[in-house]
């Protein structure tokens, strides 16, 4: 399947661009390799947090393929989230790389990205309040207790937009190394608060570990983004955003009867 789909590139680069010259820069090829070598560290840490919960979950749990089996289908539901971040992130890119190198760059970013956030909260309270009537709906009930998990693993998968978002002010300064070192905190952070957690909560402490992990990714992101090119977020909106979806989500989650009326009512 690699070297078809590999082949597949080469055949299609051909066509695509047939006048481009393909014989390799040294000069560039240096300056590519430089800035692509660092992000390889991100890609091992991110998968470290999206699998170490298992791995762990296996090793600390009793029954623990039961418990995994409940985690995946709470993960399944929130995954809606990380689909509708990535239709988003790439066209974003397309989006901010052509206008970042313009003056008035920052806050177009700003209106682009506070577009994103607003819609992806909303998308966040629309999974948070009808997550579990989805899984009622698309799983058998001895899975039901899934659910538990969707809240957390929804704001996390919202997080990663948020940080992918953020993420091309590194990109923009060729300081990707931040990048990685970020997701190498976050996956710190993940992989601690999943020994601490699932002992105390099970498959919903390694929920709650994950959510942190993307909270601290998402804050070093912002953070070192702001400093080399500051995006002007329109934070005015941004929380007025949060003051109406925070209060239904958690009515949602705490306050309604857990049925597929109360919940469609909610949203």
């Amino acid at each position: 399947l690699t070297v078809g789909q590999m082949a597949s590139i080469v055949a299609f680069s051909i066509l695509a661009f047939p006048g481009v010259n393909f014989r390799p820069d040294p000069v560039w090829f240096r300056r590519l390799f430089l800035y692509g070598i660092v992000l390889v560290p991100l890609a091992v840490s991110h998968w470290s947090m999206q699998g170490s919960a298992r791995y762990m979950m296996n090793a600390m749990l009793e029954d623990p393929k039961y418990h995994i089996g409940l985690y995946t289908v709470g993960e399944r539901i929130s995954q809606i989230m990380l689909m509708f971040n990535l239709a988003f992130v790439l066209g974003w890119r397309r989006f901010a790389f052509s206008n970042i190198h313009h003056a008035d760059g920052p806050r177009l970013l700003g209106h682009g990205a506070t577009v994103f956030f607003c819609l992806a909260s909303f998308a966040v309270l629309g999974l948070i309040s009808l997550g579990d009537d989805l899984t009622r709906i698309m799983i058998r009930e001895e899975y039901w207790q899934g659910i538990r998990v969707i809240p957390y693993l929804t704001i996390a998968g919202f997080l990663w937009g948020v940080t992918e978002v953020a993420a091309i002010s590194l990109y923009k300064a060729n300081k990707t190394y931040h990048l990685s070192g970020s997701y190498i905190a976050a996956a710190v952070v993940c992989v601690i608060l999943n020994y601490i957690l699932i002992r105390a909560n099970g498959m919903l402490g390694a929920a709650q570990a994950w959510m942190c992990g993307e909270i601290t990714k998402c804050a070093l992101v912002l953070f070192f983004g702001y400093r080399y090119y500051p995006i002007s977020f329109q934070y005015r909106r941004i929380l007025q955003a949060l003051a109406v979806y925070i209060p239904i989500g958690l009515v949602c989650v705490h306050a309604l009867p857990q049925t597929t009326w109360g919940s469609v009512f909610a949203q």
